[in-house]
């Protein structure tokens, strides 16, 4: 029981656990957004970022960014900027939704699919299907990943 009595739990953290006990082929987060952006899609220049990939240690890099240059490391620039923009997340907005599909990556050896909620890209990751549009987190490591022609086509297109 709660010491506290009642607790506002992240609907993030608790994927994670649900992740962990069950074992999951793939994950999906849905947001209010179609995806994780470069920073928030409100502002000007902000564009969705279709992959990132998640290495041993837990830091992100960008799909295609093998320099390292878009690495989420401390010495570098951010991958993504967050902010909280809507005042009603009290569970710790983007920062703390890819900090779970991260461990997510890691701890179940599954992708993790960040898509817009009510879109048919939604009923794709919902379904097993590879949504059009949205995020992609996967292990940079992840021998299997380049077995999925669907998914590497997603990606082509949206790069394009």
């Amino acid at each position: 029981m709660l010491s506290q009595g009642v607790a506002i739990v992240s609907g993030d953290q608790i994927l994670l656990r649900l992740c962990s006990s069950l074992g999951p082929s793939a994950a999906v987060f849905l947001t209010d957004v179609p995806g994780v952006f470069t920073r928030p899609p409100t502002e000007t220049g902000a564009a969705l970022v279709p992959e990132l990939l998640v290495a041993p240690d837990g830091a992100l890099r960008a799909a295609g960014s093998a320099d390292g240059l878009s690495s989420s490391s401390p010495s570098q620039q951010p991958l993504v900027t967050t902010s909280l923009a809507h005042g009603h997340d009290v569970t710790g907005g983007l920062a703390e939704k890819l900090k779970a599909a991260v461990a997510v990556v890691a701890r179940c050896d599954c992708p993790v699919y960040v898509v817009q909620a009510g879109t048919v890209h939604a009923a794709d990751a919902l379904a097993g299907r590879v949504p059009r549009v949205g995020t992609v987190l996967r292990r940079d490591d992840d021998p299997a990943w380049q077995k999925q022609p669907q998914e590497q086509e997603r990606l082509a297109a949206v790069r394009a």
